[in-house]
């Protein structure tokens, strides 16, 4: 399936994309109801389950009241690779996501993100984030790579909690998890580090706690740990 925006379901509804399947958004930045998406749900709460390749100029996927986005393949955006606003919003991946402008994940009313051992998030634009969190409380529990090469790994604005596991990895030129404006709880038994000159490993702004166990490292070429108001545990 392709077109200016591939596939899209105006009041709410579910997609599947069956291996061996392709959707893909060929519409340029700004065209077009979902601006050159892959698959675009509006009206009511979106489901989208994708097992072979789903892309799009603008947004891999994008659901516009919130909903349920479940990844074993890849699916690739623009602008973002995966976007979900209107409502709470839940990504569950054990493939591959990327965007080349800016978020691989962005949810802008909150929401959860579930990155499995082998999966991958990337966010690789300028400003782009491996997973952005912002409007509600956001919780990310990762067993793979975030990365998000120029910016951050991972961003949350909302306040929420961070788990990264022994086989978890998140990486970003600036900050690897920054919890901004809002406290964060921060466990982290893999590896979490801020690459560039002034990279920070983790950043909590307002509060929050952060645990590092034996198997945990965290590093930057600034900080390792950048802490306001918190408490950390090693």
């Amino acid at each position: 399936i392709s077109g200016n925006d591939a596939l899209v379901l105006h009041a709410g509804g579910s997609v599947t994309n069956n291996v061996g399947g392709s959707i893909s958004g060929l519409g340029a930045l700004g065209v077009g109801l979902g601006s050159g998406a892959g698959v675009y749900i509006t009206g009511a709460a979106g489901t989208v389950t994708n097992h072979s390749a789903i892309s799009g100029v603008a947004y891999g996927v994008g659901l516009g009241a919130g909903g349920l986005v479940t990844n074993t393949s890849s699916i690739t955006g623009g602008e973002d690779g995966v976007i979900v606003q209107g409502a709470i919003g839940t990504v569950a991946n054990s493939g591959s996501i990327t965007a080349t402008v800016d978020d691989g994940v962005a949810l802008f009313a909150g929401g959860s993100v579930t990155n499995a051992s082998g999966a991958s998030i990337s966010g690789l634009g300028t400003l782009g984030a491996g997973v952005f969190i912002t409007g509600g409380v956001g919780t990310v529990t990762n067993a793979g790579s975030i990365s998000g090469p120029n910016h951050h790994g991972v961003l949350i604005a909302g306040g929420g909690s961070l788990s990264n596991a022994a086989t978890g990895s998140i990486s970003a030129l600036g900050v690897g998890v920054f919890f901004e404006t809002n406290p964060g709880t921060i466990t982290n038994a893999g590896f979490i580090t801020g690459t560039g000159v002034d990279g920070t490993g983790i950043y909590l702004e307002n509060g929050g706690n952060a645990t590092n166990t034996s198997t945990g490292t965290i590093t930057g070429n600034k900080f390792g740990a950048f802490l306001e108001l918190s408490l950390i545990h090693i």
